[in-house]
């Protein structure tokens, strides 16, 4: 027979926030709205798991000034704009497109 692990009861209730059904259906229709998603721009690790490769890696490519970034307080984010330039940019034709 294995004993039972108990927990100890956190020590904060878990919060609790008081909102309005009009306050809601504002959040669920900027949420929906495609046009807003499309314009978001992406974070070092949303463009890290995009290109797979590592975050650090992303930021090497902004420092670098091989893709170009917003400065948002300190942190950095991508518009997705930019990050299909960069992606046309790296990209290499097969050999039959290049006619060899």
């Amino acid at each position: 027979m294995t004993p039972k692990v108990t927990r100890p009861p956190s020590a904060a209730p878990a919060p609790t926030f008081r909102s309005s059904s009009k306050a809601l259906d504002t959040v669920s229709t900027f949420r929906s709205s495609s046009k807003v998603l499309e314009s978001r721009l992406l974070s070092v690790f949303d463009v890290a798991a995009v290109l797979a490769v590592k975050p650090p890696k992303v930021r090497m490519l902004a420092a670098r000034g091989s893709i170009a970034y917003h400065r948002v307080g300190r942190a950095l984010r991508f518009s997705r704009g930019d990050l299909d330039a960069f992606l046309a940019r790296c990209r290499r034709p097969a050999r039959a497109e290049r006619g060899l």
